[in-house]
């Protein structure tokens, strides 16, 4: 048996309600300002607005998510927020809010552009604003993988930043953040999980621990994934399903993505 690594660095509060844990954490490392990434629909839902209101800290929001995240705009985000202060990036959505964030906790830090790192113009940073992220859907596995997915229009290519140095400091999967979703958004992203858990299973690089999380993952999709089709608000299903998701994402940065990625 090869040598592997079990566990990631980021630290998960999961469970139904577990959102409201973040201002403790706040509290704790005596945050006193964060820069919110997440979309101006997203940031005005019931659960999201409530969230922000109970923040112990003051609150810059940033709003310009884009379904596939341009460098560029990571990097204007960083050039005005780089000088305030921000002691904890805060990313609320999906996937494409989560990496932002990701990659914007990086550029805070760095020296270099977020353009210049996806680029390989310069070395990946060692350190990175505080992080934590707040999953709304089940798919993405963001909250736990070592990626932050973008892309540069200039060059028409489609890269991004990896590496432990991306990965968030704390996740927060709460549930029910997900009990309102659409039909075709739980089912896509639940598709999403299905292929994460298969190319971890598959990988050359899998372990026997990320083939036993891959097991568990696609176990709950084929079995909650269609629960979900007749009873959306099924808060038990949603919880399997954000569960099946994490347990990818943990995968997704301890073994490695392969063809299925790709194919999907």
């Amino acid at each position: 048996m090869t040598d592997f690594n079990i566990g990631i660095p980021t630290q998960i509060a999961f469970g139904p309600g577990s959102l409201s844990r973040f201002a403790s954490v706040c509290e704790e490392h005596a945050w006193n300002k964060a820069l919110v990434i997440a979309s101006a629909s997203m940031s005005q839902r019931d659960f999201a607005a409530a969230f922000l209101d109970r923040l112990p800290l003051e609150v810059q929001l940033w709003t310009n998510v884009e379904s596939n995240p341009r460098v560029g705009t990571v990097d204007a985000c960083v050039a005005e927020y780089r000088a305030q202060g921000i002691d904890v990036v805060i990313g609320i959505g999906g996937g494409s809010a989560m990496d932002q964030a990701k990659a914007t906790a990086v550029g805070l830090r760095a020296g270099p552009s977020v353009t210049s790192l996806m680029r390989g113009e310069a070395p990946m940073p060692t350190t990175k604003a505080p992080l934590a992220l707040v999953p709304t859907t089940s798919g993405t596995g963001s909250e736990a993988s070592w990626g932050a997915i973008l892309t540069d229009c200039e060059r028409g290519e489609k890269g991004g930043l990896r590496g432990r140095v991306v990965s968030a400091d704390y996740a927060f999967v709460d549930p029910s953040c997900t009990i309102d979703l659409p039909e075709s958004i739980t089912m896509t992203t639940g598709f999403d999980v299905l292929t994460h858990a298969l190319e971890t299973f598959l990988s050359k690089k899998r372990s026997p621990y990320t083939t036993m999380l891959s097991r568990r993952s696609m176990q709950s999709v084929f079995r909650y994934l269609p629960v979900l089709k007749s009873s959306p608000r099924d808060l038990g299903a949603r919880t399997e399903m954000a569960f099946a998701s994490t347990l990818a994402g943990i995968n997704l940065a301890l073994s490695s993505t392969c063809l299925p990625h790709r194919l999907q």
